[in-house]
């Protein structure tokens, strides 16, 4: 269990945890994991990495070979880096597949569905994370149609958040359209939970 502090670990934004989460309160590290996930609680986020170590969770994040991708301070990484890091996680869940088949159930459900998923039909499972901060919006994740796809968008300089999201939507529409017509693809949706 990670114990909440306040002092090190607050910040506004995305989340619950801002509003109901006092000094001195615990959670654990799976509930952590999830509302970090699927709320994209900032707070969870910010006890997780404190719990496992800045640096661990870097080296962590070196290990899978990203060219860019710096998660902290002024965050940073290319679409080659997210497809890297959304092909791990489909790895992941083949090779551990109560684990992972949990951690692709959180990344199809959470509460930021508009991306990725947002103009696909409603029957798909998209196990995805989005994210936005000042002028830029992105998702990356992978889309289970019948001819499964790892996809990443990154965008910069939108206007807004929903506008970002929109066009990430409607790519994800041209390019969902395109690869239907391709030849089937080996990618299978691990068991989820």
């Amino acid at each position: 269990r990670v114990r909440y502090n306040k002092n090190t670990d607050y910040q506004g934004g995305a989340g619950d945890l801002q509003y109901v989460a006092r000094h001195g309160d615990t959670y654990s590290l799976r509930n952590l994991a999830t509302i970090s996930i699927t709320l994209s609680d900032n707070i969870a986020h910010n006890m997780l990495v404190r719990h496992l170590g800045y640096d661990n969770v870097m080296e962590f994040i070196n290990k899978l070979g990203p060219d860019t991708t710096r998660p902290f301070g002024s965050a940073s990484t290319t679409a080659r880096d997210m497809g890297a890091f959304v092909e791990e996680v489909y790895r992941f869940a083949e090779q551990n597949p109560d684990q992972g088949g949990r951690l692709i159930n959180d990344l199809a459900h959470t509460v930021y569905h508009v991306g990725l998923p947002g103009d696909l039909p409603p029957e798909l499972v998209v196990p995805h994370k989005e994210g936005s901060i000042n002028g830029v919006a992105t998702d990356a994740g992978i889309v289970f149609s019948r001819k499964p796809y790892i996809l990443v968008v990154l965008s910069k300089g939108v206007p807004d958040e929903d506008t970002g999201f929109e066009n990430i939507a409607k790519i994800s529409r041209i390019i969902y359209d395109h690869q239907q017509q391709l030849p089937e693809a080996n990618l299978r949706l691990p068991p989820l939970e």
